[in-house]
């Protein structure tokens, strides 16, 4: 049975594909990591906020509440958004700033703001189209 495994690996056609899919799946994991750090960073800047009332420097800001994309009180979360692509097989989407743990999971005296959670379930259905275009995108690009 080996044979058939080493005859498919080594028809140039089959490499051609599988190449194209590989770049065209890489594309697609770049295309879904964009859209998440935009769904994340336009959910904290947009989402809805029924937290308390406070003030902070002269201003009144509402908190976000438990369950809700985070606030914003410095901008250091927001701008901390990244995604990065490992070839065609994985991809990181996350947070950098120190304060993402205690945000996505909660502490001891605060109920989690999962801000990486709440991006990956509202994207999850487009990411799976995002992959699907982007892969049938790159075969018919062999046709041409």
């Amino acid at each position: 049975m080996d044979n058939v495994y080493t005859r498919s690996r080594s028809n140039p056609c089959l490499r051609t594909l599988e190449s194209a899919l590989r770049r065209g799946i890489n594309q697609g994991l770049h295309q879904a990591g964009f859209n998440l750090v935009k769904t994340a960073k336009d959910g904290i800047q947009r989402g809805p906020k029924t937290g308390r009332v406070y003030s902070r420097r002269g201003r009144r800001k509402r908190a976000s509440a438990p369950g809700q994309y985070p606030g914003i009180v410095t901008g250091e979360y927001l701008n901390a958004m990244i995604f990065d692509v490992h070839g065609a097989s994985e991809m990181e989407f996350g947070n950098t700033d120190f304060k993402a743990t205690f945000l996505e999971l909660g502490t001891a005296k605060m109920a989690p703001r999962p801000a990486l959670t709440l991006s990956v379930d509202a994207r999850e259905k487009d990411t799976l189209q995002v992959l699907r275009t982007a892969g049938f995108s790159a075969v018919e690009r062999l046709n041409r």
